[in-house]
């Protein structure tokens, strides 16, 4: 689920970059917006996922804050 998640937040921003001219773009002052992903999971089992997208690759520890890292909100409908 954290693959998944990183390439729906860049087919967000991907969507978004094609809609702005690539002047504005090219500004410096230019950011791209926040996206905040969540996780609804109505499932059965308990979820098993990682909730942060550095730990599933490999030797991430070694790494330090030089690996590309979010943490998604889960919310498991279930168990609330």
């Amino acid at each position: 689920m954290p693959y998944r998640l990183l390439l729906y937040i860049v087919e967000v921003w991907r969507e978004i970059l094609g809609d702005i001219p690539i002047e504005e773009q090219k500004r410096k002052d230019f950011k791209l917006p926040v996206v905040i992903p969540i996780v609804l999971y109505n499932g059965v089992n308990r979820w098993t996922a990682s909730l942060n997208f550095k730990e599933i690759v490999d030797s991430y520890q070694l790494f330090g804050e030089n690996l590309i890292d979010f943490r998604y909100i889960l919310i498991d409908v279930n168990r609330i």
